[in-house]
């Protein structure tokens, strides 16, 4: 299972994202949850990346994304991204799974 664990500060601004694990819908290389789910989020770290300051870090199976300051355009970015996970999750509920929290 993929899990996904987003803070937001107290005004609702998503602050950080980190995502770990395989979805294990299928096998390696045949997995469009994981495929989804990695599409979804790297698609949000080129905007990112290209228009906004943020710390992002990879590795097999695992990003985490630290916003330096929250802005309109990197939480357009952000929320358009949680609305892709969203879908998905509720697509294929067994396979991730979307934890919010407020700090």
């Amino acid at each position: 299972m993929t899990k996904v664990t987003v803070s937001k500060n107290l005004g609702g601004e998503i602050i950080k994202l980190s995502a770990t694990g395989h979805a294990e819908y299928a096998a390696l290389g045949y997995d469009i949850v994981c495929a989804a789910t990695s599409a979804i989020i790297q698609t949000a770290c080129l905007g990112l990346t290209k228009f906004d300051c943020c710390e992002i870090k990879k590795s097999d199976g695992n990003i985490y994304i630290k916003v330096c300051a929250p802005t309109t355009q990197n939480q357009l970015i952000l929320n358009t991204m949680m609305l892709g996970l969203h879908d998905l999750q509720t697509q294929y509920p067994k396979y991730i799974k979307i934890k919010e929290e407020t700090k």
